[in-house]
């Protein structure tokens, strides 16, 4: 009997495959209400903050840009807590870390007062927080919808193999609408990681804060995902009953009290008491250029296979327009042979076209890598400058940390405009996802974007990747005042160039 215990053990989980995916959850199914954003008054706190300086344009919107971990936080703590009318996030991650703790609880307090809170995460990363989301979502000021969710919460391995087609895409937008008036668009999730108080590796990220007639599209691409059939209220997934939820709601200030007073360096860390949320929110509104600016977005019917890559199309066609340098940071680089041929198209044209992404040491998703590695050497034969960040750069760290890792998503064309969103380089961000960004039209800003990326590009920050020998690679860099040349994957360990390599020999559509 033993001789057939594999086979009945492969029997039981093809039958479970089969269970679940004939199961499988059709979120047009979940009754839901539609909501749209609630724009504030003009009169309101946030619109005369923000007011537009005299003699722009009414298609004129103003923008911030949020390079550092510590003032991206505190941007949007500042604009929950000042917000009178509404409060919106969208996220692929939020974590239930430090960070992710701290701004529920602003958001929470936000609530409290009586503004409006509509929060629309990705399912893919939300395991483990089912009672968590479940008792935010109890707050009567606050609704919670998961999008493209698990119908079944404690097997989602399987319910991959059995839905993978649906479960496969997801919504990887990132986005904060503030009284319909100030968003924050960005590479960020929520998360230790993303604002510097990770021990192991902290991202180097970007966001921009926006205000003026670009919000209202942001806020239109919020409202098309929140009202879309993939989006899903929590209360409809019934893992948690809302009377438990709502006791679960009403010991909470306690316990956040006692977190708060655990957790205080961190707090002061991301935002520090000396700072008045309304002082810091004059300063940014000061720093802010102004010009003409377009939201990027994909259709959620992406996720169904019913839109097609809207984003990777627009930004596509406006790299095509480039004449004399296109500027890309961009944390997971997959190029196909025709994007890599467009690169030489561009180059032999004579635009300069540099690129920055992970290296193998500092990237999160080692696969990824591996797809990528063989295309360097392509790439540097048809012109193409490449540099691969280090980990030992340190970008971002807050409390310390022992590496670093590329996050951001920027591309500046011709220092002229400059997107900034979510989107990488890469299949998954093209056809798997959905993703957004703004294009933003003001060269000043270009310009200073492409300042920010040029540091990350100094020897001692990034990698220089040049030809070596006639079909290899080898990398450049500085330590301290000395050049340096090595002709393997610099800073990673023996064991984690072996698995690229190992990873490398499954073909790439596995990957």
């Amino acid at each position: 009997m033993d001789t057939f215990a594999p086979v009945a053990s492969l029997v039981r989980l093809a039958a479970a495959v089969l269970a679940l995916s004939a199961c499988a959850v059709d979120p047009a199914s979940y009754p839901r209400t539609p909501s749209k954003v609630i724009v504030a008054e003009p009169s309101g706190v946030l619109a005369n903050l923000f007011r537009p300086p005299v003699g722009s344009t009414t298609a004129e919107s103003g923008f911030t840009l949020l390079s550092d971990p510590q003032p991206a936080f505190e941007a949007r703590a500042a604009l929950i807590a000042t917000a009178e009318r509404s409060v919106d996030l969208q996220y692929y991650i939020w974590a239930g870390d430090r960070s992710g703790v701290l701004l529920a609880w602003r958001v929470a307090e936000a609530a409290n007062r009586g503004v409006r809170v509509r929060i629309l995460i990705d399912d893919f990363t939300t395991k483990g927080h089912d009672f968590g989301l479940a008792a935010v979502n109890a707050h009567p000021n606050v609704e919670v919808r998961l999008f493209n969710p698990y119908a079944r919460r404690g097997v989602r391995g399987l319910q991959m193999l059995g839905d993978f087609s649906r479960l496969n895409h997801r919504m990887h937008n990132k986005a904060l609408i503030a009284d319909g008036q100030i968003a924050i668009v960005g590479g960020r999730n929520i998360g230790d990681h993303y604002f510097g108080l990770h021990g192991t590796a902290n991202f180097r990220d970007l966001d921009v804060l926006a205000t003026g007639p670009v919000v209202a599209e942001v806020a239109a691409s919020f409202d098309s995902f929140w009202n879309s059939d993939h989006a899903v209220p929590v209360e409809a997934l019934k893992f948690a009953r809302p009377e438990a939820m709502a006791k679960k709601l009403e010991g909470g200030r306690q316990r956040m009290q006692a977190w708060l007073t655990a957790n205080a360096t961190a707090v002061e860390a991301l935002v520090p008491a000396k700072h008045d949320p309304m002082a810091r929110l004059r300063e940014w509104r000061a720093a802010c250029v102004w010009g003409p600016a377009s939201v990027v977005v994909d259709d959620p019917a992406k996720v169904g296979g019913n839109a097609g890559p809207q984003v990777a199309m627009r930004l596509g066609e406006r790299a095509r327009q480039v004449k004399h340098e296109l500027l890309i940071e961009t944390a997971y680089f997959i190029p196909g042979e025709r994007t890599i041929a467009a690169f030489g198209d561009l180059t032999a044209r004579g635009v300069t076209v540099r690129i920055l992404t992970n290296s193998l040491a500092s990237t999160d998703v080692a696969a990824v890598h591996a797809v990528y590695a063989p295309k360097r050497r392509p790439l540097l034969d048809r012109g193409v400058e490449l540099h691969e960040f280090r980990i030992d750069s340190r970008s971002g760290a807050l409390l310390g940390s022992s590496g670093a890792s590329l996050h951001s998503k920027v591309v500046v064309f011709d220092r002229e405009s400059v997107f900034i969103g979510s989107f990488n380089l890469d299949a998954r961000s093209a056809i798997q996802n959905t993703e957004l960004g703004i294009l933003i039209d003001v060269p000043e800003l270009a310009t200073r974007v492409a300042g920010v990326v040029e540091e990350a590009l100094a020897p001692d920050t990034s990698w220089r990747v040049v030809p070596s020998g006639k079909k290899a690679v080898a990398w450049r860099g500085r330590n301290g005042e000395e050049a340096i040349e090595v002709d393997h994957e610099p800073g990673a360990s023996i064991w984690r160039r072996m698995s690229a390599v190992l990873l490398g020999w499954l073909p790439e559509e596995q990957l």
